[in-house]
């Protein structure tokens, strides 16, 4: 399902522990979001450019990006970031949707 992820971002060696993987995910998630959250959740990518946000961090990340674009609240989970500050969001129920970037 990431093949191309995997091909062009390299884990760091400080990755996070994945545990049991237990998190309880929002039932309207869609199935890619929850894969890339169990898989790579906390992960660190090629030197720190890149970064997934722990699955136990989706909520307090999602709502920090909510308080500021209102039109995004409940429909929207963040996903990552970048050594920028940039925030990477996706629509939750949606397999295929656009990725939003906010700056």
């Amino acid at each position: 399902m990431f093949n191309y992820f995997d091909d062009k971002f390299k884990k760091d060696s400080r990755s996070c522990n994945k545990g049991n993987n237990a998190y309880p995910y929002p039932a309207d998630m869609a199935e890619g979001l929850c894969h890339l959250f169990k898989n790579y959740g906390g992960d660190s990518f090629n030197g720190g450019l890149y970064r997934i946000v722990k699955p136990e961090d989706i909520k307090t990340w999602s709502e920090r990006v909510c308080q500021a674009f209102p039109d995004y609240e409940k429909t929207t989970v963040c996903f990552g970031y970048d050594w920028l500050g940039s925030r990477f969001l996706r629509r939750m129920a949606e397999s295929n949707g656009f990725i939003i970037e906010i700056q």
